[in-house]
């Protein structure tokens, strides 16, 4: 197949979050399979910060990558990406895009998906989307995104030939926007097992932060009010491992910090509870390796996957999560799962000292699980998945011509 995927960004825009790695061991593991595939996606580093000034054509490990330059014209919301354009975009699209048998679209509420879907039912080639929970209108910019759902939106969704959701729980998500005769896909994101074949010395994360208490407890990810972390430090502060613990919050500040801070202060937690900024390659395995416990316990709303309690295992860190998510899920069918409802300091407090406790116990959980993840999520299996999620798109009735496939295995 010769495919098409739109992203916001891609390697090495690596801030942009777990998509664009997604992103990256995917088109990977497809050109793996014999198909070409060709990356369209922003020059952005971040939100505020460009790869390059221009709009660039790399060739990166054998995938075709566009990045294209882009302007953000106004902000939507307190740390949001606002509205961004890349009118570069659009002369790719209105040229190339017919010469492709299916073109993949990442998210909903976009330049790229706005433009490419257009023309994709212009020329009549298929498109899927897979939102990563961009279904639902939660948490900031309501009215911006009502009024891109009712003059845009609604026919982007009805063109979608095919709805990929990354867990069973997103799929209700989905259900809400399909019109009768579509249909959604389960696609799990996947984990790059080579990467945690060599693990970290344990303790250089101590030593370099200055952690000298025995225990650590550990949240990474975005510094958000819909992580619940505000529940994490409150069930840290009634720990029974309180004195003896030290809670490590990792990642980038989305507005959410200095309220945190303070919650902190009035819980007589100051001395306890150190902030980092995002960690990434060998740094973020160190920090895995010296948790002993990791607590991702969010909404429910708008986490489509959530990759941070599967990487812990990998380092064999057991991790807390939200009961009903769709790590919860998985990590239940894989024997490791410790979940909590969310919001529930209490019950949050007591699972976290459970594992303290019990920390051999958890640990070989883990390590049951972490050749669950090696077998069930490694790269080539959802790079399969993905091949068979585009192919029935191009067997469905009344493709046609355009229905061919190129360069397949």
């Amino acid at each position: 197949m010769k495919i098409c995927y739109n992203i916001l960004g891609f390697p090495p825009a690596t801030g942009l979050g777990g998509p664009t790695l997604n992103a990256y061991y995917l088109t990977k593991a497809l050109i793996a399979r014999g198909h070409a595939v060709t990356v369209v996606c922003t020059n952005l580093a971040s939100k505020h910060r460009k790869l390059f000034p221009e709009t660039r054509r790399v060739l990166r490990e054998g995938v075709d990558v566009m990045y294209f330059n882009t302007y953000r014209l106004m902000p939507l919301g307190l740390h949001s990406f606002g509205l961004i354009v890349s009118p570069g975009m659009v002369g790719f699209f209105k040229q190339e895009l017919k010469n492709y048998d299916v073109v993949h679209l990442e998210g909903l509420r976009a330049f790229d998906v706005m433009a490419a879907s257009y023309f994709c039912r212009k020329y009549n080639v298929p498109y899927v989307i897979q939102g990563r929970g961009a279904m639902g209108r939660i948490y900031s910019s309501l009215l911006p995104k009502l009024a891109y759902d009712w003059l845009l939106g609604r026919r982007i969704l009805r063109g979608c030939a095919l709805f990929i959701a990354s867990s069973a729980r997103e799929v209700s998500d989905y259900k809400r926007v399909m019109r009768p005769g579509q249909r959604v896909v389960v696609i799990p994101n996947g984990i790059n097992a080579a990467e945690y074949a060599e693990l970290p010395e344990k303790g250089s994360f101590r030593r370099r932060h200055g952690i000298a208490e025995r225990k650590v407890v550990t949240y990474l990810g975005r510094v958000h009010r819909s992580k619940g972390i505000e529940h994490l430090v409150r069930a840290f502060a009634s720990s029974r491992f309180r004195g003896e613990s030290r809670l490590v919050i990792i990642g980038p500040d989305e507005g959410y910090k200095t309220k945190l801070a303070s919650l902190a202060r009035e819980l007589g937690l100051t001395d306890s509870v150190t902030f980092i900024d995002t960690l990434a390659g060998e740094q973020k395995l160190q920090a895995y390796v010296d948790a002993d416990v990791v607590v991702y316990a969010g909404r429910l709303e708008g986490e489509s996957f959530g990759m941070v309690p599967f990487e812990a295992a990998m380092c064999g860190a057991p991790t807390i999560t939200s009961e009903g998510s769709a790590c919860a899920q998985l990590l239940t069918d894989f024997g490791a799962a410790f979940v909590v409802p969310y919001g529930d300091a209490p019950k949050l407090a007591r699972a976290i000292d459970g594992i303290l406790e019990n920390g051999q116990e958890a640990a070989q959980k883990v390590a049951v699980a972490r050749e669950r993840i090696k077998e069930e999520l490694s790269w080539e299996k959802i790079g399969r998945q993905y091949e068979e999620a585009y192919s029935s798109v191009l067997r469905a009735p009344g493709r046609g011509a355009s229905g061919s496939v190129h360069n397949r295995r």
